[in-house]
């Protein structure tokens, strides 16, 4: 499957060029379809859940997990940042 590697190597580049290019006709062109090629892209491989134990597992490992991962790492930046070293 060739074309879903080029698919993914446009939207790289469009992003990059995106956070390169920040004004003019060339961003509002790339802005219109970058970030929704991955969307797309993603969307061809996602794996159907069909059963409701399915989707406990898939909320356990995947969506509990990055929530308590994002959270932590803003936490630690947070007091990081912000502690009171007097």
């Amino acid at each position: 499957m060739v074309w879903i590697d080029i698919a993914k190597a446009y939207g790289i580049i469009a992003i990059v060029l995106g956070h390169i290019i920040i004004n003019g006709p060339v961003a509002h062109f790339l802005y219109w379809w970058h970030i929704p090629i991955f969307f797309i892209i993603s969307g061809i491989f996602l794996k159907p859940l069909r059963s409701r134990q399915a989707w406990i597992q898939f909320l356990k490992k995947r969506v509990v997990f990055e929530l308590y991962r994002v959270c932590s790492s803003w936490y630690t930046a947070h007091l990081a940042l912000y502690s009171d070293s007097s």
